[in-house]
């Protein structure tokens, strides 16, 4: 139970912030998908592959689309 309120939130946190994203262009905070590779410091080092971000935010955006709809 808890591990779906914990869920539920963190979706709710970032569908807030991707809407405060799309509204104000000139944000500091860049999607995943904007960022240049390697611009998290020392994941690329670690085996990372280039399109992980992507995967992982394409994963993240259909958890939190199918805990919304719960």
């Amino acid at each position: 139970m808890y591990d779906r309120v914990a869920l539920y939130m963190g979706a709710q946190r970032w569908k807030k912030q991707a809407e405060a994203s799309r509204s104000s262009s000139s944000s500091a905070a860049q999607p995943l998908s904007e960022m240049q590779p390697g611009a998290l410091p020392g994941r690329r080092s670690k085996g990372w592959p280039r399109h992980g971000y992507e995967k992982l935010e394409h994963r993240f955006q259909l958890l939190c689309a199918e805990v919304l709809s719960l």
